[in-house]
């Protein structure tokens, strides 16, 4: 239920200046809710049913729950088909939220990609969590990077998924690794108005690519990416193009045979 704030004058001061007590709890009021709407951030968004979109740690995540089936002939058999219950459930909500996603180009990810595409992308989640309960039950939850979701729309690069992380970062770093002639990232500043979407394109007047990205606000702190990959990595300034589909930068780094290539993380930090 939303709550709704009233101002109202204290008591016991002259008529004359209840209007003018009235109006500064009212500024104060104003001030106070735009201070808390600017410090929500945006990148992490947990719909109503408890799906998590993470544009800066580059997941979506999900919890499924597994019920126990008393009928099973013995515990072993029924915790093994409850974690697997638990599984089909986080993923089936990982295929509700993923199909709401923006998509750069305008609509969503559903406008894309149809149910069996969906699904299969859904089956490359990693278990982030699992959670045995006492009954027998199971609580599991999974995470899917956004860059396999997107991928699935404008086709497939070698990227590992495996690894220390299961976000963008993890997969577009040890792929890009792989290509000699990769950035391996790229520092973004865009406007504060910019949104995130999945198939957002980095471009100049002659080159526009679309790789991996991760989103963070301010500052590159709250990356969690290694100091001396960000030390090293080019910053470059942005615009958007028309209503958001893309930033557009002056010129793309190139640095001998070093270039930005789909294998290139962009690192998009919005403005405050």
């Amino acid at each position: 239920m939303p709550l709704t704030l009233r101002p109202v004058a204290p008591r016991g001061l002259p008529p004359g200046r209840r209007g003018h007590a009235t109006l500064l709890v009212g500024m104060a009021l104003t001030v106070w809710a735009a201070l808390t709407a600017a410090s929500a951030s945006p990148l992490r968004v947990v719909d109503p049913s408890g799906v998590t979109v993470d544009w800066t740690a580059g997941e979506l995540r999900a919890r499924g729950l597994g019920v126990a089936d008393r009928r099973a002939p013995g515990p072993a058999t029924a915790r093994a088909a409850a974690r697997r219950r638990a599984v089909a459930d986080a993923q089936r909500q990982l295929v509700a939220a993923a199909r709401a996603l923006p998509w750069a180009d305008g609509g969503a990810l559903g406008d894309h990609l149809d149910a069996r595409a969906l699904a299969a992308a859904a089956l490359g989640a990693k278990i982030a969590d699992a959670e045995p309960l006492v009954d027998g039950s199971w609580r599991v939850e999974l995470a899917l990077p956004l860059e396999a979701l997107r991928q699935a729309v404008t086709g497939p690069r070698p990227v590992v998924l495996d690894g220390p992380g299961v976000g963008a970062a993890a997969s577009a770093v040890a792929s890009a690794a792989d290509d000699a002639d990769a950035l391996p990232l790229l520092i973004v500043r865009a406007p504060a108005a910019a949104k995130p979407a999945l198939g957002i394109a980095v471009q100049d007047r002659g080159t526009s690519r679309r790789g991996a990205t991760l989103w963070v606000r301010g500052s590159t702190e709250g990356a969690g990416l290694p100091a001396q990959l960000l030390e090293r990595a080019p910053v470059v300034e942005a615009s958007l193009v028309g209503a958001g589909s893309g930033l557009r930068v002056a010129r793309l780094p190139v640095t001998g045979r070093i270039r930005v290539t789909d294998a290139t993380l962009f690192l998009i930090v919005l403005g405050q």
